[in-house]
This record gives C-alpha cells, structure tokens and sequence, in this order.
C-alpha cells in the first residue's frame, strides 16, 4: 500500500495531467477559496456545499469514493491551492523592503535599484523577471544610468 503522501502526489499529477487542471488554470479559475472549499466538500458532500461554479459532476465522483480516496482528493486539492498561492505571490510586484535586499546584494545603490524598477514595465516588476534585468545588465557591463537613458519605453 502506498503512503499518504504517495496517494496525495499521484492525486495531484492525475488533476495537472489528465484533466488540465494546472496552477495556471486554476490562478484563472479561481480567485478566492472555491479549492479549498471542494477539499471540504470531498470529505464530507453533505456537511460542506460545493464550490458554485463546479456543478454536481464533482458531487457524483467523490461521493462513490472511498474515505482515504476522499480525503486523498481533499489534500490533492489543498495543494494545489498552496501552488495558486505560491504563483500569486511570484506575480506581484517587488516590495520597498525587497528593492532593499537586491540592494544590498548587488553592486547597485538602493537609487539605481528604485530608478531601474520605476522604468521597467509593469510585467517586468516581479522579482524573477526584475533580477533577470538586472543579472543581464551586470553581465553586459552596462549601467542602470545608461540603460534608462538608451533604452526606448
């Protein structure tokens, strides 16, 4: 027999890989707790309502399941909610308090750090992105100042 978390992972592949439901998907789908409000759901359907969007279908497959297949779904769910968190938080744009830790790790002033993030685009202002700019500039040898004053926006 396999572990729980053996169970939980085959779970969460099934959701990503054969019904296409990714972090992606699910960042679209849902922007509040409908993933954790199916976990509920999933174990216990009579306690806990159904997400409103998801119709009954969902109902139908978890009520003929199992209890460890139930809860199996449940934590399947659970974390693929964590993912959608963890993708949101990857999207937002840079802190004050984050601009001052690049800061402090680069060869950058805090100055050339804020001026650089105020002129890229808004895509552009998430942390993966923003460090890429930066990375590429201190290996090119070009400097913030020279890259603002050359670069069309």
């Amino acid at each position: 027999m396999r572990t729980a978390i053996e169970l939980i992972t085959a779970e969460r592949e099934e959701q990503i890989e054969k019904h296409g439901y990714t972090v992606s998907k699910d960042k679209a789908a849902y922007s509040g707790e409908e993933l954790l409000q199916g976990a509920l759901h999933a174990i216990n359907p009579v306690l806990f309502s159904l997400p409103i969007d998801w119709g009954n279908w969902f109902t139908e497959k978890v009520i003929s399941k199992t209890e460890i297949e139930r809860f199996t779904i449940a934590a399947a769910l659970i974390a693929a909610h964590i993912d959608k968190l963890i993708a949101m938080k990857k999207d937002k744009p840079l802190t004050e308090e984050e601009l001052t830790e690049i800061a402090a790790t680069s060869d950058c002033s805090f100055t050339d750090i804020k001026r650089l993030y105020d002129f890229v685009p808004d895509n552009l202002k998430v942390k993966e992105a923003f460090l890429s700019i930066l990375t590429s500039l201190s290996v090119t040898g070009i400097s913030i100042d020279w890259f603002i004053r050359h670069s069309a926006h």
